[in-house]
């Protein structure tokens, strides 16, 4: 199975070029190097999870799926609407709800590359 941060990097080139956001300006909004963005979807180095997370907010995908799954096969319309889906669900849990999934979230983040190594 492949690694968390293949898919994270295939997802950003991909992404940013559906979305026609050049690498300095994804850079610029990640306060990065556009060297890095490059490195990134050159799969020479990985992301830390704080970059994984604003990455996923400037592209506007769930960080889930960015670093989940495969996104090339989709649409700018498909991917765009599993964040809308994402924040609708995550909306409809109450208070308590809400916190048990941020730190579900935060755990998984934490600890990714241990599950991916477990995979």
């Amino acid at each position: 199975m492949a690694h968390s941060s293949y898919f994270f990097n295939k997802n950003v080139k991909y992404i940013r070029g559906l979305k026609g956001i050049s690498q300095q300006t994804l850079a610029d909004k990640l306060n990065v190097d556009r060297s890095t963005i490059s490195k990134w979807e050159m799969n020479e180095i990985t992301a830390n999870v704080d970059n994984a997370l604003e990455a996923s907010r400037a592209l506007n995908v769930p960080v889930e799926y960015l670093i989940g799954q495969d996104l090339t096969h989709m649409t700018l319309e498909e991917i765009e609407s599993l964040n809308d889906n994402v924040n609708k669900m995550y909306k409809d849990l109450n208070k308590r709800e809400q916190s048990i999934a941020k730190d579900i979230i935060n755990v998984i983040h934490k600890h990714q590359n241990d599950l991916d190594d477990i995979k």
